[in-house]
């Protein structure tokens, strides 16, 4: 990733049904986890910055990568073929 100048991306997904206390669990401890010394230092390793987010700051991330990607696809005309 570096290289390329890009930054990469790590999230966690849950089932559409989890149920709100775990995923809030889950991202309090992610977002713990993110701010440890050996793990900030293993993602610079490899280009990227470990950054803990909320669930809902994650969704609007996603959703606007989404948008932000299928606007080059559909400009560049690109097509899946087999």
């Amino acid at each position: 990733m570096r290289a390329s100048g890009q930054r990469g991306h790590v999230g966690v997904l849950a089932p559409k049904k989890t149920p709100k206390a775990v995923v809030d669990k889950l991202s309090a401890a992610i977002r713990a986890a993110a701010g440890h010394k050996s793990v900030v230092d293993q993602f610079a390793a490899i280009g990227t910055e470990a950054r803990g987010s909320t669930p809902e700051e994650f969704t609007r991330f996603l959703q606007a990568e989404t948008m932000r990607w299928t606007e080059v696809v559909q400009k560049a005309n690109i097509r899946v073929s087999n």
